[in-house]
């Protein structure tokens, strides 16, 4: 019996599309992500023109991930009950909303307002994008797409500063804000028109593929909860490197430039997206294992400050970091289960990375000023150590429940 050419066009078709709506979702949250990191670039000017003072700035660049780790878990559980394209919707509707407010207001008040919703459809958009990730995409592309989700903040940090450069010299930091909003309004519109239901184009493919993989996985709350802690030691790692960085370099002459590591994070999210392209979710734990491993290898050179760096190293630890991110989004298929949904590991991993933003720079501060530049490699290596050593029951498990 020969497959019946109009199905065959169809099911290619709704593959094409459920792709490419997959992608919409992935630069929405690259544009999170810019407003994410969009105040850092203008500190001197809200400074100078508006005369707020560095705590009020702190604030108003903190706000998001305060949310995030206050909010991230009450928010997939609304994300679970609403629908994870609807809440995607949604929240990219009440951010950019925000992000077209915050250029508008002079007072510190106002501006807070301003961020405050920005915050809100935040924490909702980029708890519920991945969850629609999950369930939308291709099984084999899952991964991949998980992957390059976690790249979502180091690229919109970068795309920031990069606008910055180019706008607020021309044109002041105002009309930069406002070309912030830009491609999120367009992305937003385009999510609204555009992107549908997963359940209506899983219904078109079952056609043509009834018997198609479950999107759960086979894991456990204790894998979410490991998984969630990998994801919050990465993030205490990437802050007290990033944050103290600069200071750093200033002590070495410029023989240190922070924006070219910098730019070595998303390098580590593509490699994570595209092995695990070729590999397959349940690789995505190994991923995380080798990521630390290497990790605490390179921390050991970090901060010496009788010597001068070996770039090498400050390179590769900022690589490691992307790698160890997009892998932890790639392994939320593994530890997802009919009794845990996808959106409630992502809000999770979420919630720990929110308290690791929270956390990560007063501690590195506090080990710095108390014991020097040698403990706070010290601190970097033993935290690496800690999340391999937190990954290895995950892939454990795995193994055992494998076939032979």
């Amino acid at each position: 019996m020969t497959a019946d050419p109009t199905n065959l066009a169809e099911h290619g078709a709704a593959a094409r599309r459920r792709f490419l709506e997959c992608i919409v979702i992935l630069l929405l949250g690259v544009t999170a992500g810019l407003q994410l990191g969009k105040i850092a670039p203008v500190v001197g000017l809200l400074q100078h023109v508006h005369g707020h003072s560095l705590t009020a700035i702190g604030w108003l660049t903190a706000l998001i991930g305060l949310f995030v780790a206050l909010a991230a878990l009450p928010t997939a559980k609304l994300v679970d009950r609403i629908g994870a394209l609807s809440a995607t919707k949604i929240g990219a509707v009440v951010l950019t909303a925000g992000a077209w407010l915050l250029p508008l207001f002079d007072t510190l008040a106002l501006q807070l307002t301003a961020r405050t919703v920005e915050a809100v459809g935040y924490v909702l958009l980029v708890i519920a994008a991945p969850a629609y990730l999950v369930a939308h995409a291709a099984p084999g592309q899952r991964p991949m797409m998980l992957a390059l989700w976690g790249s979502f903040v180091p690229v919109g940090y970068a795309l920031a500063n990069i606008q910055a450069n180019v706008v607020v010299t021309a044109f002041g930091h105002n009309a930069f804000l406002f070309s912030a909003a830009l491609p999120l309004t367009f992305l937003t519109l385009a999510a609204l028109l555009w992107v549908h239901d997963s359940e209506t184009v899983r219904e078109q493919t079952q056609t043509a593929r009834p018997d198609g993989p479950k999107t759960s996985g086979r894991g456990t709350i204790g894998d979410a909860v490991l998984l969630a802690a990998c994801f919050g030691v990465y993030v205490l790692l990437s802050l007290g490197f990033f944050t103290f960085l600069p200071a750093f370099a200033e002590r070495t002459s410029g023989t240190l430039p922070p924006a070219t590591v910098a730019l070595f994070v998303p390098a580590g999210n593509m490699l994570a997206a595209f092995l695990l392209a070729l590999l397959s979710a349940r690789h995505a734990p190994l991923l995380v294992l080798v990521g630390f491993a290497f990790s605490a290898f390179s921390a050991l050179f970090l901060f010496h400050p009788a010597e001068t760096p070996a770039l090498l190293f400050y390179l590769a630890f900022a690589f490691l970091g992307g790698l160890i991110a997009s892998a932890v989004f790639g392994s939320v298929p593994q530890a997802a289960s009919p009794n845990l949904p996808a959106v409630l590991v992502i809000g999770m991993i979420a919630q720990a990375g929110g308290l690791g933003t929270l956390a990560g720079p007063p501690l590195a501060g506090f080990v710095l000023d108390t014991l020097g530049w040698h403990a706070l490699t010290g601190l970097l290596t033993g935290l690496s150590v800690l999340g391999a050593m937190l990954v290895l029951p995950i892939l454990f498990r795995s193994a055992r429940m494998r076939p032979p």
